[in-house]
């Protein structure tokens, strides 16, 4: 008796959980229009990203990884989560003259997040004349 009523109520909190979250269970589009500029008129080590906004309801926020080498992964450090629907980051405190690559996932509540962003590269430099 005690394993039907076990089996019962684990059966009842599945169909429920699915009925309830269908829509927090999509996880995010990845993000698109991902770019990266040195930033104009500084004395360098800095560079400025943008990207499309994601349209999901459940948004909560979208996380910036770089490197130094190609290749960004899901395990590089993220260096910057910003609340949805931002779409801009300025990375800041780098060396002008290294190459820095970059990829953006976005999140929802879950959170569940999406595959990584096209890579994208910048040198920073010194513009001021």
């Amino acid at each position: 008796m005690k394993r039907h009523l076990l089996t019962a109520g684990l059966v009842a909190l599945i169909a429920a959980v699915s009925v309830i979250s269908p829509a927090l269970a999509v996880v995010p589009a990845t993000p698109t229009g991902v770019t990266s500029l040195d930033a104009p008129g500084d004395q360098g080590g800095v560079i400025n990203l943008f990207w499309s906004v994601n349209t999901e309801d459940d948004l909560k926020d979208y996380r910036v990884r770089r490197t130094t080498f190609v290749g960004v992964g899901i395990g590089d450090p993220v260096v910057a989560t910003l609340l949805a629907p931002g779409t801009t980051h300025q990375d800041r405190g780098l060396t002008n003259g290294a190459t820095y690559y970059y990829r953006i996932t976005a999140r929802n509540a879950i959170p569940e997040e999406s595959p990584l962003s096209v890579e994208v590269s910048t040198i920073p430099r010194d513009n001021v004349p």
